[in-house]
């Protein structure tokens, strides 16, 4: 083995990470105050109707503004302050916060967002980073040094696609993730923008803004993740006990009314986890659905019977000989499917990891262990209407699904095994 020779490893680098705390807002009763002090205020707000239109939903992101970071309006289950403080934990003297917004926010609405801000935050400086203000995300790293060293007042930056990555300050212990929904990936990239330390005593605060906290996941991202990576590491492992595992390792706490924010029981946690099938959504979305070609993915989304028959029997026949590679990957002109094809498959994908017990559960009985297995005994007994009205596809679809590994069967038998 080699070893370096100028170089040795500094043990006390390993210890200068931050530790991680994600709080879960409710936002609905921001709506119910915005319409008391707005007339024409909107009745259904959502993060996406306010990047489209930033000045017609002025009115309750104002109201959001004070009460999470000025305490306004009575409303303590989003007083930023108030419940980190019912944590027995104290925000920073200088406060650093950065706000991500949905992706596909204008350049112009963000300016206007960032406009909302500064009116709304007096004394704070904010930071807008976008292709009109900055070149790309080393030069957001350099604008944002610039700017905090220049002044001692609190900092907000907002972004949407900028800065996700390749972009680091360490002086950001705050960050808000402002949308309804958003890939997973791109989640966990957005929250690691707070993770970056130089003291071995740092916590990174991630707030998850939620019109319908029961139904948003962002932050439950992370426990899910990490769990499934060590399942991929260890081989068998048991879900459930992962699951644990890392949540033990992250504080993530449920705002309430009162201004107290609850850590949930290890075990009641995990079972909410389980039951909002939070869990089937990541897996759904690591799978990739880039390996398929936009021929598989039309006939899977027109559910084809023929064709996915012959491409199952031929991944069958080719399992039978040695050095065969799938014909998908002999023709280097094969035309790729489209992001939106790509992303109508991926929620078949989840619809059917999500409503997966429902096969395994029933093929139990008649001594199924995994879904291969299960997926037989539906066959044999001719049961596959019933999985046609659960899942609103063709049965083939969902075997083809399985059976190509497009879905990775492990992870369905470690759910519902």
């Amino acid at each position: 083995m080699k070893t370096l020779k100028f170089f040795k490893k500094n043990i006390n680098r390993d210890k200068v990470y931050a530790s991680v705390e994600g709080y879960q807002l409710d936002l609905r009763p921001v709506v119910e105050k915005a319409k008391q002090l707005h007339g024409n205020h909107d009745e259904l707000p959502s993060w996406a109707k306010l990047v489209a239109n930033p000045k017609k939903g002025k009115g309750w992101f104002i109201t959001l503004l004070e009460g999470m970071f000025k305490g306004k309006h009575n409303l303590d289950c989003i007083n930023v302050e108030g419940l980190v403080d019912s944590t027995n934990g104290e925000l920073s003297k200088r406060r650093v916060a950065m706000m991500f917004f949905p992706d596909n926010t204008k350049i112009e609405h963000l300016q206007i967002i960032k406009d909302i801000i500064q009116e709304t935050l007096g004394g704070w400086k904010v930071i807008e980073l976008n292709s009109k203000t900055v070149k790309n995300n080393s030069e957001c790293e350099s604008k944002v040094q610039e700017i905090i060293e220049s002044c001692d007042c609190n900092v907000m930056i907002i972004a949407s696609k900028m800065a996700q990555r390749s972009f680091s300050e360490e002086l950001i212990d705050e960050l808000y993730l402002a949308y309804d929904r958003g890939q997973d990936g791109a989640t966990i990239q957005k929250m690691s923008r707070a993770l970056t330390s130089n003291s071995t005593n740092k916590i990174a605060r991630i707030f998850s803004l939620s019109f319908d906290p029961n139904r948003d996941d962002k932050l439950d991202t992370m426990v899910f993740q990490a769990a499934i990576n060590q399942i991929e590491k260890k081989g068998k492992s048991d879900i459930r006990e992962e699951l644990k595992r890392v949540y033990k390792s992250i504080d993530i706490f449920s705002c309430g009314p009162d201004g107290i924010a609850y850590k949930s029981n290890v075990d009641e946690y995990v079972k909410q986890a389980l039951d909002k099938k939070g869990i089937s959504r990541v897996m759904g979305k690591k799978s990739d659905l880039t390996l398929l070609t936009k021929t598989q993915i039309q006939e899977l989304l027109n559910g084809n019977r023929n064709f996915l028959r012959n491409e199952i029997q031929e991944r069958v026949e080719m399992g039978k000989i040695k050095d065969s590679k799938p014909k998908n990957n002999t023709n280097p002109k094969i035309e790729k499917p489209s992001d939106n094809e790509i992303e109508k498959v991926r929620e078949v994908v989840i619809t059917i990891i999500e409503n997966s017990d429902v096969i395994m559960l029933a093929a139990k009985n008649k001594g199924a262990k995994n879904i291969v297995e299960a997926l037989e005994v539906f066959e044999n007994n001719k049961w596959t209407s019933i999985i046609e009205e659960e899942f609103g596809v063709k049965y083939e679809v969902v075997k083809y699904l399985f059976v190509m590994g497009v879905i990775k069967q492990e992870w369905v038998n470690l759910l519902h095994g």
